[in-house]
């Protein structure tokens, strides 16, 4: 098994900002694919003259990568790290039909049925059935609207070092997440159409790169990262880790589980 270097480990912990959009600095690729993107959905819904929203920008890459299949493309943030990373990577991009505005998706500025598609990547809506509601009310007749959100098992590598004890059993399965987020989606007056359960593999260069990745997303664990410096605990947990997920070469391979669910919105909502 090939060796931790422990100052560079906490080299890492201390240097992360823990931002998440820190993870594009990370090596990593991806094995495995899901069976139809983002971008396969915005070619079969948009066309020349449609209207985008997407709840929860962050850095806009995808209204970015998909603004010649659209009229107008409209990113809303509540984080303003995220809007400003956003406002750069658009002016970057030299799009002109995509704008950048805060807001909750609680209380959305926007009138309603001002939109052919409604998106939100790992984004509040599927947290909510408010947000559920006002993405719905912001959708025209006949729109679609997808919300992707973490499965249960989306990046639980971690558990390897703080929680082997829960690993690898979860209390919500995929399937009853997904009937809940239907639920809530055809109350709010969307037919479903699609409810699906992506797995893929991330492989990371090594350890290091595993853990910049990891570390940017932390934050959202915060009594996890404030149990570093390393106890012994801790670094039987990345040895652990490294004999569970690493191949000879020091790569890492680590879970992506997304949940998918999407559909149109019905006539008289």
């Amino acid at each position: 098994m090939t060796a931790i270097d422990l100052g560079q480990v906490r080299e890492i912990i201390q240097s992360s900002r823990h931002e998440y959009y820190e993870q594009e600095q990370c090596r990593v690729s991806c094995e495995g694919s899901l069976r139809m993107s983002i971008d396969d959905l915005f070619a079969r819904v948009c066309g020349e003259g449609s209207r985008v929203l997407d709840i929860g920008c962050g850095n806009a890459h995808t209204l970015i990568r998909n603004a010649s299949r659209f009229g107008e493309g409209v990113g809303l943030d509540n984080h303003p790290p995220h809007l400003r990373l956003a406002e750069r990577n658009v002016a970057a991009a030299g799009v002109t039909n995509i704008r950048v505005v805060e807001g909750r998706g609680d209380s959305l500025p926007f009138e309603t049925g001002s939109f052919d598609f409604v998106f939100s990547e790992r984004g509040p809506v599927a947290g909510s059935d408010v947000n559920t509601f006002n993405a719905a009310r912001v959708l025209r007749e006949g729109g679609t609207m997808l919300i992707e959100t973490p499965g249960a098992w989306n990046y639980f590598e971690p558990g390897y070092i703080f929680q082997p004890s829960k690993i690898p059993i979860h209390s919500v399965s995929a399937t009853a997440k997904l009937e809940y987020l239907s639920a809530v989606m055809s109350r709010n007056g969307i037919d479903v159409q699609l409810a699906a359960s992506h797995l893929q593999r991330w492989v990371f260069e090594d350890v290091y790169e595993w853990l910049k990745w990891h570390m940017s997303a932390w934050d959202y664990y915060e009594s996890w990262r404030l149990t570093w410096p390393l106890s012994d605990e801790h670094v039987h947990g990345l040895g652990r880790l490294l004999a569970m997920c690493a191949d000879e070469s020091g790569r890492v391979r680590a879970t992506s589980h997304r949940l998918w669910i999407a559909g149109v919105k019905r006539r008289g909502r």
